[in-house]
């Protein structure tokens, strides 16, 4: 059997254990969240995850929301972080958190944006680069159609329920009417 090895992983052996996965999504089922191995940075990041939703900045999620253009923060430093953080709590936050690399890409269907996805590598080391942004944009691309099309599904679904119900009671009336 071949195996291949992921193009983020082959660059960065340890790359998986050190990524924190946040996505700021307009609606409910859009929201996933991956916690990084650290304890005190996933308390850290479930405090701030519903923080960025209503935050209107020049970067991150609120200008990838706003532009539905995706965005590479090959070094975050310290006027990065206060363009991220919406107030001083959230900076402290970042700054504890120690974002050393940051990508946010829009989750865009046919008809709407869902949400963001956003990747950040909290450990120094190489940061990501252009071939780790067509990854993750490649990586939304895939997941908002999948999410497009469950959705979609659901409503069709249901849509075929209310058909049924209405051709029971359709067949049920033209029966007794005329007994």
């Amino acid at each position: 059997m071949h195996m291949t090895r992921n193009p983020l992983t082959q660059r960065h052996p340890t790359r998986t254990s050190r990524e924190d996965l946040l996505s700021a999504a307009g609606e409910g089922d859009a929201d996933a969240f991956l916690l990084p191995v650290d304890p005190h940075r996933a308390a850290l990041l479930q405090e701030m995850r519903s923080d960025f939703a209503g935050h209107e900045g020049e970067r991150g999620v609120a200008r990838v929301l706003a532009t539905g253009e995706s965005e590479l923060i090959r070094e975050v430093n310290d006027e990065a972080l206060q363009a991220l953080a919406p107030d001083e709590e959230q900076l402290r936050r970042l700054r504890t958190v120690g974002v050393a690399s940051l990508i946010s890409v829009p989750l865009i269907t046919r008809t709407q944006t869902l949400g963001v996805l956003t990747l950040a590598l909290v450990e120094a080391g190489a940061p990501y680069d252009l071939r780790d942004l067509a990854l993750a944009e490649e990586l939304a691309r895939r997941s908002a159609i999948a999410i497009d099309n469950s959705r979609l599904y659901s409503a069709s679904r249901a849509a075929i329920r209310a058909r049924d119900e209405v051709m029971s009671i359709v067949s049920h009336d033209l029966r007794n009417s005329l007994s």
